[in-house]
Parts: structure tokens; sequence; C-alpha cells
């Protein structure tokens, strides 16, 4: 679908052709596919629209561009409605099958081709260079199978949503492509592979893709810094989609945005962490208003919805099984918050608390070993009740708030023994939250030996036993010292012992000793008395030698 300032509607059908509506006449004017007039479309399969600067409608379709004089209501030109020539290992091209395009400053065109890659077309020869899919080469698009393109004046890029190979950069400069792969292992990056519709909010530089994994967002300024580790914003089921295969994205002009799904149409208004026109701490995923069967929005069938917002008539428009359109200011705003029930309690799956008991249940008092909690809650409403959305989170083990659309029950297994708060919130349709919701306190008693008063315990008898041992070790030293000092007392007295009879050995000794002194004393005096001196000795010698 495609709109723009003035009256007219142009809706592109899967097989019946193209339809114009003048909002203003309520009047519908239809161009189909007749193969023996050129002046109509090529083709009854349309997959989207462009307004060239020379004022030209341009259609991409099954059999290829169509230039359409939106005065005359005439094609005035057919391209790319031949097969070309098939690529090596190829049975045909899919050249034809031109799902979106873009007029560069030069006005030739770049052409997303489902099954055939990326063409850039020269419009004044018609020749075309593709790019493709390359498995020995990184730098080429991820899949042949181009959904959107959209291009991006900050970085100079064409951006590509693909069938299964993720988001693509095409840098004009360069030729060469950026990859963004959804992996598991990175959950700031993109949440999905297939990508299906692209655009870019003027106001906030925001690029959103709609994608099976929800819806993503990607700053253009920051990534224009820092290429290597982008950044992602999710918005899934998780936070309020009633599902996350998004089919079509559409910002507004003021920083919010249409999505539409299998199962409804949305007006979200992203957080303050994305541009700034949120409350972060009352809405830290941004605020959703749902629009669906619940409140008369008639969608009939799974396939793709195309949507649009004319800023003619304030309204938006939609094609699922037929043509519908609202103005969401005159939409009945649903400000009753609804009110939050706990409805059931489970034990290790066994009923502890139901109906009525679980409303009244306030607190909830368990042992170590029951420690495997299911609650179910409910949020019941007077005003489109299909379109509430529930939140749950468990303080004591998340910090985050859990949001799960309409599901009602949650499972918690293996908690650590002590306190914890399980809380449930809800929204209406129109995205008005009861914070208050429900509460239960929970506590989860530890074993005894876990207690406080037995660790105390524990303590006491240790500090007891180090007491004790002190003690001990203290009489035995003292008994040692005891018996120490008797030894040495004993040795002391042997000691003295042994001296006096040393001394008295030793004075015994000297008392012989001086006997003996004497007695040789004696003997010398007796022996100079009766021994003839030296000198007489001498002189009787002489005597004799002179005779």
């Amino acid at each position: 679908m495609f709109a723009e300032q003035g009256p007219e509607i142009w809706i592109g059908t899967y097989g019946n052709g193209i339809s114009c509506l003048d909002i203003e006449k309520n009047k519908f004017r239809n161009l189909f596919q007749n193969d023996k007039d050129p002046t109509t479309i090529s083709s009854s399969l349309i997959y989207s629209f462009y307004r060239t600067r020379d004022g030209y409608l341009w259609a991409c379709t099954e059999g290829g561009l169509n230039k359409i004089n939106t005065k005359t209501y005439k094609v005035e030109g057919r391209y790319f409605t031949i097969w070309d020539e098939a690529e090596k290992g190829e049975k045909y091209s899919r050249t034809h099958r031109t799902s979106k395009m873009w007029e560069d400053e030069k006005s030739n065109f770049w052409v997303s081709v489902i099954g055939g890659g990326l063409m850039y077309v020269n419009t004044k020869t018609w020749d075309f260079e593709r790019f493709r899919f390359k498995e020995s080469d990184s730098t080429t698009i991820s899949d042949n199978r181009i959904f959107d393109m959209v291009y991006d004046k900050i970085n100079n890029a064409l951006w590509l949503a693909t069938y299964n190979g993720g988001l693509c950069e095409f840098n004009l400069k360069t030729r060469k492509v950026k990859r963004h792969i959804f992996n598991k292992k990175r959950p700031q990056g993109l949440s999905s592979n297939w990508c299906v519709s692209l655009k870019i909010d003027s106001l906030t530089k925001m690029l959103w893709i709609a994608t099976e994994g929800g819806l993503n967002g990607i700053d253009l300024k920051a990534y224009s810094a820092d290429r290597k580790n982008p950044v992602f914003f999710h918005y899934t089921q998780n936070e309020g989609l009633l599902d996350n295969t998004v089919l079509s994205v559409l910002p507004d002009g003021r920083g919010n945005l249409w999505l539409s799904t299998e199962k409804a149409i949305y007006h979200y208004y992203p957080p303050r962490k994305v541009h700034g026109t949120l409350d972060e701490k009352d809405h830290p995923n941004g605020l959703i208003k749902i629009y669906n069967k619940a409140n008369g929005i008639p969608l009939n069938s799974s396939s793709p919805l195309a949507a649009v917002y004319s800023p003619f008539d304030k309204r938006v428009y939609f094609g699922d099984a037929g043509l519908c359109a609202f103005n969401p200011d005159s939409v009945f705003e649903n400000k009753i918050m609804p009110k939050v029930y706990i409805t059931s309690i489970k034990l290790f799956d066994k009923y502890i608390y139901g109906d009525t008991a679980a409303f009244e249940t306030k607190t909830l008092t368990l042992k170590y070993n029951q420690n495997f909690l299911s609650f179910s809650f409910a949020a019941p409403g007077y005003f489109f009740p299909e379109n509430n959305r529930l939140a749950y989170k468990l303080e004591g083990v998340e910090e985050k708030w859990n949001y799960c659309g309409l599901k009602n029950g949650v499972d918690y297994t293996n908690l650590d023994p002590g306190e914890y708060i399980f809380r449930v919130k809800a929204a209406n349709n129109d995205g008005y939250w009861n914070e208050k919701g429900a509460v239960v306190f929970i506590t989860i008693s530890p074993p005894f030996w876990k207690t406080k008063w037995f660790y105390v315990l524990v303590a006491v008898l240790f500090l007891l036993t180090i007491y004790l041992v002190i003690r001990f070790r203290e009489r035995k030293l003292k008994k040692e010292k005891i018996i120490l000092e008797e030894k040495v007392s004993l040795r002391t007295r042997e000691l003295k012992e042994e001296k006096e009879k040393v001394e008295l050995q030793k004075n015994i000794i000297e008392e012989k000793q001086k006997e003996i002194v004497d007695s040789i004393r004696y003997a010398k005096r007796i022996q100079k008395a009766h021994l003839p001196t030296d000198n007489y000795i001498v002189k009787v010698m002489d005597r004799f030698r002179k005779k």
C-alpha cells in the first residue's frame, strides 16, 4: 500500500492488480493485467510502489517494473518482463520478480529482486549490474531473496531485508555488504534471519526491521560511530506483542510506529532509551495499543498484512481480506486498568491454593525441600480482555519483568531457602498497566543445619571446644611444671650432696697430699744431716786422683 499527502491510496493486490482509492470521492480506480495492451500492468501480483522525482509512480510486480502515469492511470513502460539468460547452474532467472526499488541522485534505479539479488539499473541505457550471493565471499548479500529495501542517508547505504539471510547493509560507495545474522550467543544482535519489512524514521533516525523474531531497531547514528558491535533494540511477545512474527512496520511521523502481525495491528510508542518520548520508569519497554477483532478491527487471514497511514485523513488503512480503515484518535481509549489475580498455587504440581483461596493468599511459608512452585494468574476485564497482557517476576531470582502476553502461568524449580516476592501486573488493550497487581510473599525455611540458631550453636560449641582445649592444655602444663620443679629440686639436692662428697674427698686428698709433701721434706732434712756435702766429696775425689 502507498499513500502520500494527497487523497489517493494505492493498493497492490496479490493476483488482482492495482486499486486506487480516492478518499474524497470514495471511489476506486482499478488497473488490471492485459498482455495485449502494453498500457496495462505486466502482472497482477503487486509487491510495492515507489514515486520517482519526475512524478511517476512505479509498481514492483511479479512481471517486473511498471511505470505508471497517475494522471492517466496508464502504464507508460514495462521493464524486465522477459526472462533473462539464466546464470550457470540455474534453470531460469528471476529478474522480473521485483520487490522494491530506490532512485539515486543520478536518477538511476536500485532494484531488489525476489530470488535474483540486487540490481543497479542505468535508466538511460537500461543496462544493469547484478549483485548476488556468493558462498565464497562474505562481502556479498547473504540471500538472493530480498523482500524489502530502504536507503540510509547517514551511512550512504541500502539496507536489505532477506528471506533467510538476515539484514544486509550494502555500501553504495564500495559496493560491499556487511551482513547482520542472528546469533544465539549475541543477544544484542538481530533476533531473526527472516526479515520482511524495513522503515527508517526520519524523526528518530532509527532503522526498524519487521522480523519473525519480533520488532528490531537500530540507531543509525550510533551504528555509524561503531559498526563492529551494533546493538539492536528488540520488542517481542515478551514485551507485549501477541505474536512475534511482525509483517510490516510504519513510522507515524511523530516518533511512534504502526506494526502489523497475523493477530493484530499495533500503535507502538517506543521508550525513552530509543528516542526519549516516554517515561522509561513507567514504560521501560514502551507503550503499545492493540487493534484487532476484540475491539472491532477485522483480521480474517494469516497472509502478510499491508498497512499504511494516510496523512490526508489521518486514518490507518490496512488490507487483509479486503480494505479497512480507522482513525486511531476516534477509537475509544480504555483507561480502566484490569484487576490482577493469582488464581492458583501449586507445590510439586499439586494444588495448595486455588480459586478464592489463592486470591486471598498473601504469604506462603514452606520447608526447605518444598521448592518447586507453580503460579497461575489472570487479569479479567470488561473491555477487550483478549488484548490484556500480563507480566510477572519473582524478586530474589529475577530483576526484570517477564512480559508474557496472555500466558497465565509460570513454574519455578529448585528454589534456594530464602525470602521471595512473587509479583504479577497486567495491562489493558490500550497499554495502561496495573502496576500494583497481585503479590505473594514467600518464605522457604532453610534446613536446621542452615538456620541462624544452628550457626550460633556451632559457633558456641566451637568456642567452648577451644576454651576446653586451652584449659586442658593449661592444666597439663601446670602439672608438667610441678613435676619438672620436683625433678629439678631432687636433682639439685643430689647435685648438692655430690658436691659435698666431692668437697670432702677434695679435703681428704689435700690432707694426704700435705702429709706426703711433709714426709718428703722431712726425708730431705734427714738426708742432708747424714750424707757428706758436695764439697766434701769433691775434696776426697781430688785426693784420690793425686795419689
